[in-house]
């Protein structure tokens, strides 16, 4: 439910209550994929902002979503820390690759 489900109509053509609001990959009526908010806020629109482990963090975390402590306690957390400010965060989404961010 909170990666996203898929919303469904009723005979009023409102959502039904179970399937909205969405998360991140909530596949609506009309075709469409995706709530761009759960990840980039309102103020900034930017893949820079989405790709950083903060975005992730925002939901995941405290004792029923331990992902952030343990990515930040992980290898590949501690090496974000050290070296994530040189990694190139704004490269074109079909574009990032090994290279561009390390861990």
């Amino acid at each position: 439910v909170c990666h996203g489900t898929k919303v469904e109509l009723g005979p009023d053509n409102k959502p039904i209550n179970l399937t909205w609001p969405g998360g991140v990959g909530t596949r609506y009526p009309d075709g469409s994929i995706g709530t761009c908010t759960v990840c980039h806020t309102r103020h900034q629109f930017s893949i820079e902002e989405a790709r950083k482990p903060t975005a992730c963090g925002a939901c995941h975390l405290g004792p029923d979503h331990p992902q952030k402590e343990i990515y930040e306690e992980s290898k590949h957390g501690q090496f974000f820390e050290a070296h994530g400010e040189e990694w190139k965060w704004d490269s074109a989404p079909d574009t990032w690759q090994p290279g561009d961010y390390e861990a």
